[in-house]
């Protein structure tokens, strides 16, 4: 058994994080997703700290989480529709040692189980929208052929040169040619 959190949605992006904690059996394959992010500075919330509502109760979170939660929340699926979420560092209980060591170790079926595992990189920056759309391209294909040939084509001769870096870094323009 895990804890999730239903969070409500909102009208708008600041509106408060409402949600409420569910208990799903993992033997039964609940619809959930799972979320993997970087927690950033946890240990000091201090001035850097955001509210949560759990069942009308005030629980605080890193700068991070409130961040991945009202992006996720504000994603198109999710406008009209709850959000059942995993999240370790709401879901298991931090300061109880004996049970935070259990839920610990359903980690692993947390993520395998997820019916999806959100990835939070963080807001937009640098360029990253771009970066982001040319990812999904990409993994409109078949993601693991399309690594594996990618792999391949990086264990060539030419990738394994120690002056490789610096060509790259000096270019002007670089263009890379193999086969056709």
């Amino acid at each position: 058994e895990i804890r999730v959190l239903r969070i409500k949605p909102a009208e708008r992006f600041r509106d408060h994080l409402d949600s409420t904690i569910e208990y799903l059996c993992l033997d039964y394959n609940p619809e959930f997703e799972a979320l993997s992010y970087t927690w950033g500075n946890f240990e000091h919330l201090g001035p850097r700290s955001y509210p949560l509502y759990i069942n009308g109760d005030l629980f605080w979170i890193g700068e991070s989480l409130d961040s991945a939660l009202r992006h996720i929340r504000g994603h198109v699926q999710y406008e009209a529709n709850d959000l059942l979420i995993w999240v370790d560092a709401v879901c298991i209980h931090q300061s109880h040692e004996a049970e935070k060591n259990w839920q610990v170790k359903q980690m692993r079926r947390a993520y395998s189980q997820a019916s999806t595992v959100i990835i939070w990189l963080g807001p937009s920056a640098e360029n990253s929208d771009t970066a982001m759309d040319a990812l999904q391209s990409m993994m409109r294909c078949n993601y693991r052929d399309m690594l594996a040939d990618l792999s391949a084509l990086l264990a060539r001769a030419w990738w394994g040169r120690i002056w490789v870096l610096q060509e790259l870094a000096i270019a002007k323009r670089v263009t890379i040619v193999c086969g056709r």
